[in-house]
């Protein structure tokens, strides 16, 4: 049985409160109904923006949020302070529930900022430590009797919002239905077969479709218990996991699997239970791959997706998958794939840009809702065999004509920064100045022992005497980790 619902009359989908009951117990039903009458008594239909929100109280604020028929937004927690004001002034939230001191986002608009204090921090001012559940249970005095009736959501009314990560630019807010997450879930778990019985550890972050999927859907549809680490990877720290929290399933990034790759050759034996992993971000090293089904003996699956597509749009088949370095997996569920050639014109089979099919894509980006789209055209140059296997060539926007007028790739920078040790993962995006002036946006995680400036400028230097001055447009960012959400990013690979 699953939590969501579906009306056979008009497609509405509506959250069954009992469910919550079979799946994690009396105590979440009732947080559920008594936050969910806080959000009616706050305004019949609203808008919540969360941010830094640990998983276990960010599933029982979005299912309270979604049973009241208020839609959630879940602001990215790799942003800068200012973008991420950004997108709340745009959601034009009704309220702000933040894991961190919500000072930088006042002026955003009228939003009723409230600080959900996990662990007590002095440092933080003292009418932001507001406890979040403490508040809502003030409100909620007020009433003699709970609601017990879902709100219904219309397959076309948006009941969340992600945003992209911004690669033409500001990133954008997508508008996502609950069916569709239902849908993807349900595909998700019939294509790996995944149950009730499975302990599925994600790295994904929350603020991804992955993330959404794998913490909050998969678990609430079909009981399964997940495990969203929320510490910085590392040799030992994903060591202890696996030891500790024996999970059958992995779902990662391909750093994930780097250091999976690294404890094998050491440790063969610290994840009996292992069923399979599952790369789910860029293009993982094909070598990394073969060592860590080598070293655990399970199966490393590719899939990649995209925001717009509601989740994965390739995946490989569970024991029929893609050996050869390159090949991302075949159309997932009722994804239907086709290649636009030189013509524009449909083809199934042969290189052009990739266009996504699907009755389940998301329903408009945030202040431009319209018609619901029917396909997506992605930028991204694949090419289709025969057999249906997808890979992936280049993508249109990663190049751009420098001050002489000759054309820079993005690969080149790759490819140069990458002989850098240090440089455990990199990614590059093409931005617009003000004046629309395109230029190449590096963001890169090194090993911390090394400063992180000095390493700037040296790499600066080095781009332009390896690949000229027309590579001046390139901007160097460092990070501590970097979040991938769409398909245009086959290429990138930690080394």
């Amino acid at each position: 049985m699953t939590v969501f619902k579906t009306c056979t009359n008009d497609s509405s989908c509506y959250i069954d409160v009992d469910e919550l009951t079979y799946n994690f117990g009396v105590e979440i039903k009732e947080f559920v109904l008594q936050l969910s009458q806080s959000f009616r008594l706050y305004a019949e239909q609203g808008t919540l923006a969360i941010d830094k929100v640990d998983i276990d109280n960010a599933r029982i604020l979005m299912i309270s949020a979604w049973f009241a028929g208020w839609k959630v937004a879940v602001i990215p927690e790799n942003k800068l302070a200012d973008q991420k004001k950004t997108m709340v002034s745009d959601l034009q939230a009704d309220i702000l529930i933040t894991g961190q001191s919500a000072s930088g986002y006042k002026g955003a608009s009228s939003q009723s900022f409230l600080h959900l204090v996990v662990e007590s921090d002095e440092s933080e001012p003292k009418h932001y430590e507001q406890d979040f559940f403490l508040w809502f249970s003030e409100q909620t005095k007020r009433i003699f009797e709970l609601a017990t009736e879902s709100y219904r959501w219309a397959p076309n009314s948006p009941a969340l919002v992600l945003f992209t990560s911004g690669t033409t630019g500001k990133p954008k807010g997508v508008l996502i239905s609950i069916q569709s997450l239902c849908h993807l879930a349900e595909n998700f778990t019939r294509h790996f077969n995944i149950t009730k019985d499975d302990r599925l550890l994600s790295t994904a972050a929350l603020h991804t479709i992955s993330g959404i999927r794998n913490s909050i859907f998969i678990p609430l549809m079909y009981g399964t218990e997940v495990i969203a680490p929320q510490c910085t990877f590392s040799v030992n720290s994903v060591m202890d996991l696996m030891i500790n929290d024996s999970p059958s399933i992995i779902f990662s990034g391909p750093k994930f699997i780097h250091l999976m790759a690294a404890i094998g050759e050491r440790e063969t034996d610290s994840a009996p239970s292992l069923r399979f992993v599952i790369n789910g971000s860029s293009r993982m090293d094909h070598q990394h791959k073969l060592q860590v089904e080598k070293h655990f003996n399970v199966p490393v699956y590719n899939t990649y997706g995209s925001t717009e597509a509601i989740g994965t749009v390739l995946a490989e088949n569970l024991h029929e998958r893609a050996l050869n370095l390159g090949l991302g997996g075949k159309a997932f569920g009722d994804m239907t794939l086709k290649v636009l050639d030189e013509n524009g014109v449909e083809q199934d089979t042969g290189e052009g840009e990739l266009r996504i099919y699907s009755n389940y894509l998301f329903l408009g980006y945030l202040g431009k809702e319209g018609v619901k789209p029917t396909y997506i055209d992605t930028q991204d140059i694949v090419e289709i065999n025969e057999d249906g296997y997808v890979s992936w060539k280049y993508r249109l926007s990663n190049r751009i004509k420098g001050d002489s007028g000759d054309w820079i790739f993005s690969e080149h920078v790759n490819q140069c920064l990458q002989q850098y040790s240090c440089v455990s993962d990199l990614n590059t995006t093409l931005i617009y100045s003000e004046a629309g002036v395109p230029s190449f946006q590096v963001e890169v995680s090194i090993d911390g022992l090394i400063d992180g400036e000095l390493w700037k400028k040296e790499a600066y230097s080095r781009l332009i005497i390896e690949l000229g001055n027309d590579y001046k447009r390139t901007e160097l960012i460092i990070v501590k980790d970097i979040v991938r959400s769409n398909l245009g990013k086959f290429e990138h690979s930690i080394k």
